[in-house]
């Protein structure tokens, strides 16, 4: 009997654990233009990350940095977040002017870029890079 309810206490913890990783991933929109319209409408800036399924660091950033519970926190809070390949949406790239990868681009929601990153940055650095993005221009950190 004592089994059981250690496994069933097993079970719900592991669940809790899974619901809150869950929670805690950027919900990546892949549409500019409504991202942008809905930036307008919450006063937040656009969060554009630019990648190609065939970069190193892309890859790094996104397991390392993006996914960082801190990170994908900040990025839903405070930002509308925009997921753009390369491979996909290359004309998108080449009017974004970016020529490395990975990217990461803040846009107004004016449409105006605030800020480029270029190459991959680690989720303290990156933190703290947002942060000061929002601080400069009178974005509310949420």
């Amino acid at each position: 009997m004592r089994r059981i309810a250690f496994l069933a206490v097993l079970v719900v913890a592991a669940g809790r654990l899974a619901s809150a990783a869950a929670a805690e991933t950027i919900h990546w929109q892949t549409d500019l233009r409504a991202a942008v319209q809905q930036a307008a409408d919450d006063g937040r800036p656009v969060l554009i990350f630019v990648n190609s399924a065939h970069c190193h660091y892309c890859t790094k950033m996104r397991r390392e940095t993006y996914a960082h519970p801190a990170i994908a926190r900040q990025v839903n809070a405070s930002f509308v977040p925009v997921l753009v390949s390369a491979e996909r949406a290359p004309e998108l790239v080449r009017q974004l002017g970016v020529s490395a990868f990975p990217t990461t681009l803040v846009v107004s929601p004016e449409a105006r870029v605030i800020q480029r990153i270029r190459g991959f940055v680690g989720p303290r650095d990156f933190h703290h890079r947002l942060a000061a993005v929002l601080h400069e221009n009178h974005y509310a950190a949420r």
